[in-house]
């Protein structure tokens, strides 16, 4: 790999060997075609930051985060009433958006005092979701998640293709 990855949480790593992979897609037109989908997603997404690093504000690159994790988060059940575990500190916050640690101190602080956040004890919810993502102009559609709120309804199902068993 070209790079690192690290986590904020507990998780379980699986080392799958490539040999392994090449069998299975070759052998299964839908896991493959798993892959080539998250495949496009993820060059959605790094589209998005791109963007997100060099044409938004820092307050709104830090608001445009939380979106999205707000967002991941609810697709997977671990949003209630736009409330979510934010375990993350300033620290890692700043390294993540480019930033110091001071100006993304200010940063939370002027979301707050704009009526858009509360963060105690780890736990951040989003006062606002509507006003939060037209701050910093967030559309969810890049994340091609299926959700009731967040806009569109996307099939994820591929016309005329019949699914494996």
């Amino acid at each position: 790999m070209d790079h690192t990855i690290g986590t904020i949480s507990q998780c379980q790593v699986v080392d799958i060997p490539r040999r392994a992979i090449d069998e299975i897609t070759a052998h299964h037109t839908s896991i493959a075609r798993a892959f080539w989908w998250c495949s496009l997603v993820d060059g959605a997404v790094l589209r998005e930051w791109l963007v997100n690093m060099g044409a938004r504000a820092p307050d709104q690159r830090i608001a445009h985060l939380l979106c999205e994790l707000l967002m991941r988060l609810e697709a997977v059940g671990r949003v209630t009433d736009n409330s979510y575990a934010f375990p993350l500190t300033q620290t890692e916050i700043a390294d993540t958006m480019g930033l110091s640690d001071v100006h993304v101190n200010r940063t939370l602080r002027e979301l707050r005092a704009l009526g858009l956040i509360h963060l105690k004890r780890r736990v951040l919810t989003i006062l606002d979701v509507e006003r939060m993502k037209a701050f910093c102009r967030f559309t969810p559609n890049y994340l091609h998640l299926r959700s009731t709120r967040w806009g569109d309804r996307r099939d994820l199902s591929w016309p005329g293709m019949a699914q494996e068993g």
